[in-house]
């Protein structure tokens, strides 16, 4: 959206990417509903409902496109308006990046530490089941002697 705004180099051309750059905003906002739908954390939920209001608010796509006289001073203005109202937008997408990446270390982290710890779990049972192998094969052998031993004696 910012790009197709800022290849743009008069008021006609401004006025002729209206349209398009409606059509981003949207698509913007589909986004961010789906993505409310997943599990957040209480700081996530805070910055996205911050990205929402921003998005939906301060970057109100239509105020860019309305009260335009045709000079080039009002022109550059809604586009200089435009930049500094995304470059807000940008900000926060950036911090709720850094916490999605900071969760995902942490779920990283748990899951090794719970793949340790069963790993560790299945080790143990490896032990248990040779230590049962050996008593069992012991209780056999042992079993074939008294058997023996018994005919040996009448």
């Amino acid at each position: 959206m910012r790009l197709v705004v800022a290849n743009t180099e008069s008021i006609e051309q401004y006025l002729a990417v209206k349209n398009q750059v409606i059509d981003y905003h949207e698509q913007i906002l589909a986004i961010i509903t789906g993505f409310e739908r997943t599990y957040l954390t209480p700081k996530e939920e805070q910055y996205l409902n911050d990205f929402k209001q921003l998005v939906s608010e301060k970057l109100e796509i239509q105020s860019y496109f309305s009260n335009l006289e045709t000079s080039e001073k009002n022109y550059e203005n809604s586009v200089l308006r435009f930049n500094s109202d995304f470059e807000r937008v940008f900000n926060d997408l950036r911090e709720l990046s850094k916490i999605q990446l900071l969760e995902g270390k942490k779920l990283a982290n748990l899951s090794y530490r719970i793949k340790a710890r069963s790993d560790i779990w299945l080790q143990f049972e490896y032990a248990v089941l040779f230590i049962l192998l050996i008593i069992i094969s012991m209780l056999i052998y042992s079993s074939r002697g008294f058997k023996d031993g018994e005919k040996i004696k009448p």
